[in-house]
């Protein structure tokens, strides 16, 4: 492209990149000046509809002439390209100057005042930009600012969700509306310039998280700590244009400007921090200081933080080296054998086997993988056999040096597997420098017979294949184990687990599949009291099938206290917390959960699923988006992206997603409600008369959605007791449903939930 002339614009050279499209440097050949040309991405360019609407605010946002808004001079279309044509400006983005180091604050007062007054003139004309950001300011060689991408934006009454589904504006300056997908006005715009001017006088961003949905949660819950150390008169303003009530916030631009103005006459230098605040205490009494101290200790024990001194480590999955390539059952097994040991000391943080176990196939380099998991060590190794003879290699690395810190490899019979388990895990923990019961000694092995080991091994490899056919396998191998050792406890606990998801999934009679589940769990504890997978699988049948939720709650928070840094155990209490509708508290579980296993898709499904339930849809979209990077394939979770779509009545970006589900059942159920939401009854009909004969006799709580959904009420309760009847594990979703809110004002729906022993709202 450099070099050629389109229209009548010789494009010279590329200027930079981003989410909205491609900027070049260009001499315009007919006034002989140099312009600044920015390509669309191609769903502008492509959508008809879209590519009009973008050309209405362009020609709007092209009327506004300020000094500190970037001019634009024209949209032009070339080979089904629309670009537009604007002032070119020579300097920084206001980005790279915080980056390069902070201005003082007078001229960090200068470049606010010039960035609400470009505002300021936008908003007379009704235009509002949503996406102010740092990387959006230019500041020109005379310290001049321009406010940049005024074309992009919607005018006023615009919501936060394109046509294209696509999240207008960055993660970090949403506004909380905006966030949530809400109507937006002149408010959000001021909402994002304080978080610009936060940024430019610490250096910092309000609002952070390791991941989009984490930084979204964060502004719609969370206070931000960063402010807490800016000086008193700018704190004040940025405080104020960082209400979360909008009605709360400054009002105009000219508001800002004014008290900025006011702040102006009487400051120069670099803002000033408030001193440490621990040399503040030092003159509190002592009351007030213990009390404080207690706080902080609280601040920082409390699950979810993690204390400096915390080393991290990710166990990969052996590899399988033997000839046959038939040990796989195996490695993973030591992997996650050597996980467990380790995660018993609290120094030590141990990324779950999920997140530990997803990189499996991909040859993904080590630096990568450690930041994706956010840990500084990480432990490979390698399994051979020849018939009884096992050849084994461990090495630990840490990553932030790329040095090996120990290897070793092993030479050793079948029957000594369960010591040589116990060998590795203390020659890592010595090598990590750290003592897995505090005072350098080995946690203590439980007693296994070396033959029922390595069929609990297989059990666990096939159990979580989830296919009828391997949970079948894993059920033959976990009684093998119990054959040889009836007192074995964890493997009663998979064969538990494993007899749930059976029934679950329907692959064997509901009752009969809970019964033995129950049983083998019960037996699983009764072994071993101190087994947090005991409790889990129990409080499993207790939610999903007796509907429970107190003994559920009971054995969930024997296994949490347990195992607090069990990402699965997190997830469960969550689910819990969801079906009696407390969703604040299921997605702080969530959260956790996705800290604990950065790479779950379940805890992001869950992330995702609780804040749609919740009405907080941009939070449910990223979340559902970050899990569809780590795998399209997951059955669901573009069904349920559509319908967080469809709530916010954007039908093209609901039918888009839904058209993508891999699982026929989840798709037919989405377009049932989609095809009715569209006006086309029939199609509507005949997808729900075709789940209606395959499923009703494990979808019962689904068909029950789709009617209250259509508004044909008395279906939509008849197929709930059909549900009831059935044990349907959906009815311990029907809390919050969104599908289900035209008949929570019905008195038969208090009733139903009263039978069910959930708590009834009241309703207004």
């Amino acid at each position: 492209m450099i070099g050629e002339t389109i229209l009548h614009y010789k494009i010279l050279e590329k200027l930079g990149e981003g989410g909205m499209g491609v900027v070049y440097l260009a001499m315009d050949t007919k006034l002989k000046r140099e312009v600044a040309i920015k390509f669309l991405p191609n769903l502008i360019s492509a959508d008809k509809e879209e590519k009009i609407r973008f050309e209405n605010e362009a020609q709007t946002a092209a009327s506004l002439k300020h000094p500190n808004v970037t001019t634009i001079y024209a949209v032009e279309e070339s080979d089904e390209k629309t670009f537009i044509v604007m002032e070119l400006i020579e300097g920084k983005e206001l980005k790279e100057i915080v980056k390069s180091g902070l201005p003082n604050k007078e001229t960090a007062i200068s470049y606010a005042v010039q960035i609400a007054e470009g505002l300021q003139a936008a908003h007379k004309k009704g235009i509002i930009h949503r996406d102010i950001k740092s990387s959006n300011i230019m500041v020109t060689d005379e310290g001049q600012i321009k406010i940049m991408d005024f074309g992009l934006a919607k005018l006023s009454g615009g919501t936060e969700i394109d046509g294209a589904g696509t999240t207008v504006g960055t993660a970090s300056y949403l506004s909380p509306e905006q966030a949530n997908g809400e109507e937006v006005d002149e408010r959000s715009d001021l909402w994002s310039f304080g978080v610009v001017l936060c940024e430019m006088v610490t250096g910092k961003l309000p609002f952070q998280g390791d991941y989009e949905q984490a930084v979204i949660y964060s502004i719609l819950n969370e206070e931000s700590s960063v402010v807490t150390t800016i000086d008193p008169e700018l704190r004040r303003i940025i405080v104020k244009a960082l209400s979360k009530d909008p009605e709360k916030r400054y009002q105009t631009a000219g508001e800002i400007i004014n008290d900025l103005k006011k702040l102006k006459e009487t400051s120069n230098g670099k803002p000033r921090l408030i001193p440490d605040i621990s040399k503040t205490y030092r003159y509190i009494g002592g009351i007030v200081l213990a009390a404080a101290l207690m706080f902080l200790a609280y601040l920082i024990i409390k699950p979810g933080s993690e204390q400096e001194t915390t080393k991290t480590i990710a166990v990969l999955p052996f590899e399988d080296l033997s000839p046959n390539k038939d040990q796989a059952y195996l490695s993973d097994g030591l992997s996650e054998e050597l996980m467990n040991v380790l995660a018993q000391n609290p120094g030590l943080r141990v990324i779950s086997r999920n997140s530990a176990f997803s990189f499996v196939g991909t040859k993904t380099s080590l630096k990568t993988i450690a930041d994706k998991l956010n840990v500084q060590y990480i432990l490979e190794g390698s399994v051979s056999r020849s018939g009884n003879q096992f050849r084994i290699t461990a090495e630990l690395v840490d990553v932030t040096t790329d040095a090996y810190k120990w290897s070793r490899t092993y030479n050793e019979q079948a029957k000594d597997i369960i010591t040589l388990q116990d060998s590795i895990s203390k020659s890592v923990a010595e090598a990590l420098n750290v003592a897995l019961l505090g005072e350098g000694h080995p946690a203590p092995m439980v007693e296994k017979n070396p033959e029922a080991y390595n069929y609990f091994l297989q059990g666990k490899y096939f159990s979580r294949q989830l296919t009828k056919q391997s949970l079948e396998t894993a059920i033959g191998f976990f009684r093998k184990a119990l054959q040889i050792d009836p007192n074995y406890a964890q493997a009663w606990a998979g064969l538990s687990t494993t007899h749930s998801n059976q029934a679950g999934f329907g692959y064997i009679p509901l009752e009969k599949g809970y019964q033995e589940a129950r049983t083998e769990a019960e037996k699983s504890m009764e072994l071993d009291p101190d087994l947090p997978v005991a409790y889990n699988a129990l409080g499993w049948i207790k939610q999903y099938y007796d509907w429970d939720w107190i003994g559920a709650d009971s054995v969930y928070t024997k296994a949490m206290n347990l195992a607090p840094e069990n990402a699965g155990i997190v997830e469960s209490l969550a689910q819990l917390s969801a079906t009696l509708g407390q969703f604040d508290t299921a997605l702080k579980l969530d959260q956790k959960a996705v800290r604990l296993d950065p790479v779950s898709t379940a805890a992001r499904f869950l992330l995702g699923f609780h804040a749609y339930y919740a009405g907080k849809y941009a939070e449910a979209i990223a979340s559902f988006r970050e899990e569809i990077k780590m795998n399209s394939a997951i059955p669901q979770v573009h069904t349920y992206m559509g319908l967080v779509y469809l709530k916010k009545h954007d039908l093209d970006s609901a039918q888009k997603m839904i058209a993508k589900e891999v699982d026929p059942f989840w798709k037919a159920y989405g377009l049932a409600l989609l095809n009715f939401a569209m006006n086309k009854i029939g199609d509507s009909d005949k997808e729900l008369a075709e789940i209606i004969k395959e499923d009703q006799n494990d979808s019962a709580f689904q068909i029950a959605e789709i009617y209250a959904f259509r508004g044909e009420t008395d279906e939509a309760f008849h197929w709930l007791e059909r549900a009831y009847k059935q044990r349907d594990s959906g009815l311990a979703e029907i809390k919050g449903d969104p599908l289900l809110s035209s008949i929570v004002k019905d008195k038969r729906y208090d009733a139903f939930l009263t039978k069910m022993n959930l708590p009834v709202q009241e309703h207004i």
